[in-house]
């Protein structure tokens, strides 16, 4: 479930469908190829890209305290937590796991 979609938000429909019923088909068209199929959506994350558009604010520290307060757990994601998700999602330690969306924005969602 994406943050947008969770907060019922609809500037982004067809993102929101594709992302709720595409893990979900794939996942189903799959199974018997033994192909697993999991969907990973992040919340804010403190990436490379997202640190140029918050310093080329005119108040960079504004910027961050303005994504920060946002977030639940009261700070932004990391791309390594990301990776972490994904890598255990494609692990053989998640072979079970198939057709799942997981959520790792920071309790974003709820």
């Amino acid at each position: 479930m994406g943050l947008i979609r969770a907060r019922g938000e609809n500037t982004v429909v067809h993102w929101n469908v594709f992302k709720s019923a595409g893990d979900i088909c794939w996942a189903a068209d799959h199974i018997k190829d033994g192909v697993r199929v999991n969907v990973v959506s992040p919340g804010t994350v403190l990436s490379p890209s997202l640190e140029q558009r918050i310093q080329s604010e005119p108040d960079p520290e504004a910027a961050m305290n303005n994504y920060v307060s946002r977030q639940p757990l009261g700070r932004l994601g990391t791309p390594e937590e990301i990776a972490t998700a994904i890598l255990f999602a494609s692990s053989e330690e998640a072979g079970f796991l198939d057709g799942a969306n997981i959520c790792i924005d920071g309790a974003g969602s709820l």
